[in-house]
């Protein structure tokens, strides 16, 4: 995780060639003329750096928003200019982390920012480092321990809410703009899979948004929580946060969601120490996750491996309803969309008649040849029926699912299928999108885009089974 660093106050009094040389140490950059309301609102920063112009007012009134709730627990490095000693004294008195005046050695500087964050960063506090470090290896290993992706969500979920006393503690995914899933909460261990409306939970919408964590240590004040429809998610009992923070699930390079942590009094509000507990189990809960994911898809691949359709060379009804199934599980998981498409042969039997069942198959064999040709990597097809063929397609909508059918169906109309000549082949398709609150089993979804595929075929034309 990249240590954020905040410069504030005018640029032209700080030392030449300090941002290159904190970007070369590897540290990421913002700046502002002053602090911001709270700490999220600046990207959450591991540490400030001050430079203290005389004509912008005293050191007291440059200071003294880094000293109140919230942004007192970002260490500050004050600048001072060239004859500044006595700016020095005042700034470590009213609580600086560190100070220099100038002119300012950029190796001492980061030399000194170092020291300040080995403080924070690597022990949470010097003082509370046993205890934070001991709680991270305990809900490590046990995140870890979870048989299925879910439980390791719930887990997660479960110990960061016991650990900072949270009144709320959930997992969210994010499908639209506005509306999410709660798939884990540590007050209601029986939800599952709640559908939620953003609107109530600002933190999130905001998180979604930026992508990055959204830190809210007063949200009486904070311009987040005062614009929200409501404070409290309905799915949990009334209380009104005094903190919160968001911190983004990220799953293979996409923010998916995010983990969210809300305090109410009289419990202590949270602090930047809580925010990088957070983080760091989020991340390795993440990294867990992908690697789950490729051992999933390593056993589907291997279960299907021998399940083949001889004929076409497609997948059979057995590895279909598999990648079924397992694409199913993953939506739930992960709030993803997927489509189930049937593509079925026009007039086979007229072909069988003309040219003979061996004509009829060898039309089949090269459609399933064809298919498997202008899929992408990650969709899967399988022989469905006599004429009918089954395509997967993951990370795909309606709008998705269309575009397919047309291209594929201009791919068959091109080919030149060896026992027809110039005769194009001519298919009906139709698909159905997952997840639907009507749809539980493959049988649901089978039944539905069969009941479609007929409405295709009489219209002659793609239906989408709504």
């Amino acid at each position: 995780m990249q240590t954020r660093i905040l410069l504030l106050g005018n640029p032209d009094a700080r030392p030449d060639g300090l941002e290159r040389a904190l970007i070369r140490a590897g540290y990421g950059l913002s700046e502002a003329a002053g602090p911001t309301s709270s700490p999220g609102d600046a990207g959450s920063p591991d540490l400030a750096i001050l430079s203290l112009l005389p004509a912008h007012g005293s050191p007291e009134d440059q200071l003294a928003p880094l000293l109140r709730a919230g942004w007192s627990a970002v260490p500050t490095i004050v600048l001072a200019p060239v004859g500044g000693s006595d700016l020095v004294v005042r700034a470590l008195a009213l609580g600086a982390a560190d100070a220099m005046v100038a002119p300012i050695a950029l190796s001492e500087l980061n030399a000194r920012i170092l020291s300040r964050l080995r403080a924070v960063r690597d022990g949470f506090r010097a003082a509370e480092s046993s205890n934070a470090q001991s709680q991270l290896f305990a809900v490590f290993k046990e995140v870890a321990l979870a048989s299925r992706p879910e439980e390791m969500l719930q887990v997660l979920v479960r110990h960061l809410g016991q650990s900072l006393g949270a009144a709320h503690c959930g997992c969210i995914f994010t499908l639209e703009p506005r509306r999410g899933r709660l798939v884990a909460a540590a007050e209601r261990p029986e939800i599952r899979s709640l559908e939620v409306d953003l609107d109530d939970y600002p933190e999130v919408r905001h998180t979604a948004a930026t992508g990055r964590t959204t830190f809210v240590p007063d949200a009486v004040r904070h311009p987040l929580f005062s614009h929200a429809a409501s404070a409290t998610p309905p799915s949990v009992a009334p209380f009104a946060p005094s903190s919160a923070v968001a911190v983004p699930v990220h799953f293979q390079g996409k923010s998916v969601g995010a983990i969210v942590v809300r305090t109410a009094a009289p419990s202590p509000a949270l602090t930047v120490d809580d925010v990088a507990f957070v983080e760091t189990l989020v991340a390795t809960t993440c990294r867990l996750l992908e690697q789950e994911e490729r051992r999933a898809t390593i056993n589907r691949r291997q279960a299907s491996a021998g399940v083949v359709d001889p004929l076409t060379g497609c997948g059979g009804l057995d590895a279909l309803d598999r990648r079924i199934r397992d694409e199913m599980e993953r939506s739930d998981r992960y709030a993803r969309t997927f489509s189930v498409m049937l593509v079925d042969v026009d007039g086979l039997r007229f072909h069988n008649k003309r040219g003979g069942v061996e004509a009829g198959d060898r039309i089949l064999s090269e459609l399933g040849g064809l298919l498997q040709r202008e899929l992408r990597s990650p969709d899967f097809v399988a022989r469905h029926g006599g004429d009918e063929f089954a395509i997967v397609l993951p990370e795909t909508g309606d709008d998705g699912a269309r575009l397919t059918l047309d291209r594929l169906r201009r791919a068959i109309a091109e080919h030149p299928f060896t026992d027809l000549g110039a005769e194009p082949v001519a298919v009906s398709g139709a698909w159905v999108t997952y997840p639907d609150p009507a749809l539980l089993t493959p049988d649901d979804l089978f039944a539905r885009a069969e009941a479609a595929l007929t409405a295709a075929k009489s219209s002659r034309a793609p239906e989408h089974a709504a």
